[in-house]
């Protein structure tokens, strides 16, 4: 019977600690269409045509196609709108045609309230919440014209502690820590663009791929660096729980 419990327990243990996708909200990996693997699928708002690529990132899973952005009128809409968030994660794989560009490139936007994720020169990424006014820049050269991945994590749920990060495969390039940033991201009535910046034109010159969207602050162990990362939920109390049970059943 000992044996029994213990094999329940093991395989209780295996269920509640694998990881699951809950806290995906919006994944999209351009496989040669704007189909969302979690969430919505995008809509083309340029004046061009879509335009895929067989150039993509090296990694652990299946991948056949990246979207190329023209770096002219080329942006992708979504269904999404993060107001009120007080986590999140943007992570992406980038391939940008140049580290200098003239003006600022966006990948990921929020038009309202100027909130978006900008490439400019030398290198350098910037990342805004709220109209701009909180944003860490990273260090000269943190992007080449090489696949990256790249992840800016937002965390206002603990408000003497809030932090805004940038990550370039899977290493911090910039930080801004409490005393600056809001506790959560305002209301607007405007969606999420990829690849430009509505009120101006910061289109985004080169090829974007795995674009992932998640509503908690993850680390690095969760990106999508592998096949294996995703965004665990395991709690080790309900094992406990269930096996303390089984145990005090078998002794009644």
């Amino acid at each position: 019977m000992k044996k029994q419990l213990s094999l329940i327990c093991t395989l209780i243990g295996i269920f509640i600690s694998s990881p699951v996708m809950a806290d995906v909200i919006a994944y999209w990996r351009f496989e040669n269409n704007l189909n969302a693997t979690t969430g919505n699928d995008l809509t083309y708002a340029g004046a061009s045509t879509n335009d895929f690529s067989s150039s993509v990132p090296l990694t652990a899973f299946s991948n056949t196609g990246a979207y190329e952005f023209d770096g002219n009128t080329d942006k992708l809409t979504t269904s999404l709108n993060i107001n009120g968030f007080t986590e999140y994660t943007f992570e992406f794989f980038m391939k940008p045609t140049t580290t200098s560009p003239s003006g600022r490139m966006a990948v990921i936007s929020k038009p309202g309230l100027a909130l978006f994720m900008d490439l400019i020169g030398p290198g350098v990424i910037v990342a805004t919440i709220n109209n701009g006014s909180n944003f860490p820049f990273s260090v000269d050269n943190s992007y080449t014209t090489e696949w990256q991945h790249v992840a800016a994590v937002y965390n206002g749920s603990n408000p003497s502690d809030t932090r805004y990060t940038i990550y370039v495969d899977g290493i911090e390039v910039a930080l801004i820590r409490p005393g600056i940033l809001p506790s959560s991201v305002a209301d607007d009535d405007e969606l999420l663009m990829l690849g430009n910046f509505a009120p101006e034109n910061r289109a985004f010159s080169g090829l974007l791929d795995e674009v992932r969207i998640s509503d908690v602050a993850l680390d690095p162990s969760g990106f999508l660096l592998n096949e294996t990362a995703t965004i665990p939920e395991a709690n080790s109390l309900i094992l406990l729980f269930f096996c303390g049970l089984l145990f005090y059943r078998q002794f009644l």
